[in-house]
C-alpha cells in the first residue's frame, strides 16, 4: 500500500507542478523566439519571484526578489520599432503560432517518455485482466514520475491552445474584445479624448467578468482624467478598490495597481489604502523606468510618505525619461502635465505639508 501511495504521489508530482513549470518555461522560450518576428517581445519574466524587466535598449535589469509560486512572463509591443498598423492581427498570429509550437514541442518531449508510459499502461492492463501475459519489466518510481510529467505537459499545452482559441473566438466578441479594439485605435493615433467612452455598466456587453471590467477601466480612467472629470473617477476607483483589496498581485494587473496608488496618493488621500496596494507592487514600480511609474511613486512619496525630497527625485527622473519611456501623444503629455503639477505642489510645500491641494 505504501509503495502504491509513493507511486501515485510521483505521478501527481509530474502531472502538476513539474509539467506546469516546464510548460511555462517552454512557452517563455517559444514566445522569445516567435514574438520578435511580429514586432513584439518578452518584456518581463519571473522565475519563482526572481524577476527581470526588459529595458528599451534591449538589456535587462533584475527586480528585487519577491517569492511567487510560478514561472511567468509578459509580452508587449517592441517600442524600439515603429508600431505596425496591423498590430492586433500580428499579435493574434504570433500567439497562435507560439501556442501551437509549444504544443508540438510538448508532444515531442512526451514522445521521449513513451517507454515509461507504456509500462504504466501494461501494468494497469494486468490489474484489469490478471490472466493477460505482460512483460516482466515493471514500471519504476522514475517511470511513474516521467509518465505523469509527459501527460501533464501535453495536457497543459493543449489547454493553452484551447484557451487561445476561446479568447479570440469568444472573448474578443465581449468586453475584452472592445477593450482590445480601443487599444488598436489608440495605436493608430486616435485620441482617447474623442472616444466618448462610457462606464462598463452602460456598455452593451452581457455578463462581463471582473477582469474584463478592470482592464477596460484602465482606459476609461485615462479618458476621464483627460477630461478632468475626477467625480466620475470616484465610483470606478471604488469598484476597483473592492475588487483588488483581497486579490493576489499578478503582473498583468500592474496598471490597475498604479491607478489605485495614484488615486489614494493624489485625489482621495488615504495612506492606509495607498500603502496596502504599494506593498504588493512597489518592488515592480521601483525598477520601472517608465515616466508613469515615476509619476505614481512621486505622488506616493509626496502624498503618503510626506517626503518632498524623495518626491522631487521621482519628478526629476520622470521628466528625464518622458521622451523615451512613454508613448507619444496624449499619454506623454498627460504624464508631463501630472509631473509638472507635482513639481508645483513640491515648490509650494514645506516638510510639514498637509497634503496635495485639489
Amino acid at each position: 500500500m505504501l509503495t502504491l501511495c509513493i507511486k501515485f504521489f510521483l505521478f501527481i508530482t509530474g502531472l502538476l507542478p513539474l509539467s506546469v513549470h516546464a510548460k511555462s518555461l517552454l512557452r517563455l522560450l517559444t514566445d522569445a523566439l516567435i514574438m520578435p518576428l511580429f514586432g513584439y517581445k518578452v518584456k518581463s519574466m519571473s522565475f519563482f519571484g526572481l524577476r527581470f524587466e526588459s529595458e528599451k535598449n534591449g538589456g535587462w535589469h533584475k527586480v528585487p526578489f519577491k517569492y511567487e509560486q510560478t514561472i511567468s512572463h509578459n509580452c508587449g509591443i517592441d517600442l524600439r520599432k515603429p508600431i505596425p498598423e496591423d498590430a492586433e492581427r500580428k499579435e493574434k498570429i504570433a500567439l497562435y503560432v507560439s501556442t501551437i509550437l509549444t504544443f508540438l514541442i510538448s508532444c515531442g518531449i512526451a514522445f521521449l517518455f513513451r517507454g515509461s508510459f507504456a509500462r504504466l499502461l501494461e501494468q494497469f492492463h494486468s490489474f484489469i485482466s490478471p490472466d493477460l501475459i505482460v512483460s516482466s519489466v515493471y514500471p519504476s518510481y522514475l517511470d511513474w514520475l516521467a509518465a505523469g510529467f509527459a501527460v501533464g505537459l501535453v495536457f497543459h499545452s493543449l489547454f493553452s491552445v484551447g484557451t487561445t482559441v476561446y479568447i479570440y473566438a469568444v472573448m474578443m466578441k465581449k468586453l475584452a474584445g472592445y477593450t482590445s479594439s480601443l487599444i488598436k485605435r489608440m495605436r493608430a493615433g486616435e485620441k482617447v479624448y474623442d472616444m466618448a467612452l462610457r462606464p462598463a455598466s452602460e456598455l452593451p456587453y452581457k455578463n462581463p467578468t471582473q477582469i474584463e471590467i478592470m482592464l477596460y477601466n484602465n482606459i476609461y480612467l485615462f479618458y476621464l482624467l483627460l477630461h478632468d472629470n475626477i467625480d466620475a473617477m470616484r465610483p470606478v476607483m471604488t469598484d476597483m478598490t473592492a475588487y483588488f483589496r483581497n486579490q493576489e498581485y499578478h503582473s498583468a494587473q500592474t496598471m490597475n495597481y498604479m491607478w489605485l496608488i495614484f488615486w489614494y496618493s493624489r485625489y482621495d488621500i488615504d495612506p492606509s489604502a495607498a500603502k496596502a496596494f504599494y506593498d504588493r507592487v512597489g518592488h515592480v514600480l521601483e525598477n520601472d523606468k517608465d515616466a508613469n511609474a515615476k509619476r505614481v511613486l512621486g505622488y506616493y512619496a509626496f502624498g503618503v510618505e510626506r517626503d518632498i525630497y524623495k518626491a522631487q527625485r521621482y519628478v526629476n527622473d520622470g521628466l528625464a525619461v518622458i521622451e523615451s519611456f512613454s508613448l507619444p501623444g496624449e499619454e506623454r503629455e498627460m504624464e508631463r502635465k501630472l509631473l509638472n503639477e507635482l513639481q508645483g505642489f513640491i515648490d509650494k510645500s514645506m516638510p510639514a505639508s498637509q497634503g496635495i491641494p485639489l
